[in-house]
C-alpha cells in the first residue's frame, strides 16, 4: 500500500483505501456469511487406492485425473460446490458427483439414495460400485449396489490402449475421450 517513500498519492494507495472505505460500509453484515453449495464432489481415498492397484482397470486411468476433469467442468460452468469425503453427510445437496467410485462401503449407495429420494440427482462415471470395502467384488451385477440407483447393468467392460479414441454423439454434439482423462458434458 505505501511504497518505501511513504506516499499516500499513489494509485495503488487511492484503490486499498477505496476498498477499506467499502468494508467499513458493509460493517458486521457479512461477517460469517455463507453460501452453502448445493453440489458436492466426492473423493474416496480407498477408491483411488483400490481402483488404481487393480489389474481390471486400464493402466492409464488415473483416479485424480477424472476426479479433477470433473471439478474443472463444474468449475468452468460456474457452480459452487464442496468436495466432500465418500462418508460425508449429503444431506444439504441438491446434485451429487461420485466420479470413479469403484469401491462401496458402508451405507453410501443408501446416502446416495436418500439425496435421489429427495429429488437431487447423483452423477457417477465408469467403474464405480465394483467392490466392497474390502475390494472384494459384488456377487451382482456391476454397479453392485448402485445399480437400483441408475438403473443399469453392467454386462461387459474392456479398456482401449492409449492411443485408440472412443468418439461419442449425444444430442447432435460430438464429444470424445482424450488422453488426459473424459471430457464431461
Amino acid at each position: 500500500m505505501l511504497d518505501h517513500t511513504g506516499r499516500t498519492d499513489t494509485r495503488a494507495f487511492r484503490e486499498v483505501a477505496e476498498l477499506g472505505a467499502d468494508f467499513h460500509r458493509v460493517g458486521d453484515a457479512v461477517l460469517g456469511a455463507r453460501t452453502p453449495a448445493r453440489a458436492a464432489l466426492l473423493f474416496d481415498w480407498d477408491s483411488w487406492w483400490a481402483s488404481e492397484i487393480t489389474d481390471g482397470l486400464n493402466r492409464t486411468v488415473a483416479y485424480p485425473a477424472v476426479v479433477l476433469a470433473y471439478y474443472r467442468a463444474l468449475w468452468e460452468a460456474g457452480v459452487q460446490l464442496d468436495i466432500v469425503a465418500v462418508d460425508a453427510p449429503l444431506d444439504g445437496y441438491d446434485v451429487v458427483v461420485a466420479p470413479l467410485l469403484h469401491m462401496v462401503k458402508g451405507d453410501t449407495a443408501a446416502r446416495l439414495r436418500s439425496v435421489v429420494d429427495r429429488g437431487g440427482s447423483v452423477v457417477s462415471t465408469f467403474h464405480s460400485g465394483r467392490v466392497d470395502q474390502d475390494t472384494n467384488a459384488f456377487l451382482a451385477d456391476v454397479p453392485g449396489p448402485l445399480a437400483p440407483l441408475f438403473g443399469v447393468r453392467v454386462e461387459e467392460t474392456d479398456s482401449l490402449p492409449a492411443d485408440v479414441v472412443n468418439r461419442i454423439s449425444l444430442y447432435g454434439r460430438r464429444f470424445r475421450e482424450h488422453r488426459r482423462g473424459p471430457q464431461c458434458f
